[in-house]
């Protein structure tokens, strides 16, 4: 679990997602779609979750993260008193600012989306994506 400020240069461009109604729909059921789409752009990037859960739901998030067949490279988890959505815009911008690129956040929140294009950052909703896989790989 990576909680603190320490953000470093990721050497694959980022693609960031939330999970709550993105990836898991009730916590835990996953939404195929999100999850063949982030499966399939994960050889080309590095997919970096960044959620509004708090750390007491880590060993949870990752359980059901694990059964939906997500692979992804790290988690951010909401441990501060920020807001969710002010959270996500922050982490955006650390990210960024230790030289990261970062192609797309895909996120449900309409809030949240706005606080990633605040930090400069395209957003995608998790509706868009493309639902085949062939399609995938020229969509980002």
């Amino acid at each position: 679990l990576v909680t603190s400020l320490m953000i470093y240069n990721i050497s694959m461009a980022i693609i960031i997602s939330d999970i709550d109604d993105t990836i898991l729909r009730y916590g835990k059921y996953p939404i195929k779609k999100t999850v063949d789409y982030l499966n399939a752009m994960a050889a080309t990037h590095t997919i970096v979750l960044i959620t509004g859960r708090s750390p007491s739901q880590e060993a949870q998030t990752r359980a059901s993260l694990k059964n939906a067949g997500l692979k992804y490279n790290r988690l951010y988890m909401n441990g501060s008193k920020m807001s969710d959505n002010e959270f996500k815009g922050a982490k955006a911008k650390e990210l960024k600012a230790a030289g990261n690129t970062i192609t797309v956040a895909i996120e449900n929140n309409p809030a949240a989306r706005a606080e990633y294009r605040k930090a400069g950052v395209a957003t995608k909703h998790p509706d868009s994506l493309p639902s085949t896989a062939q399609k995938m790989t020229r969509y980002v």
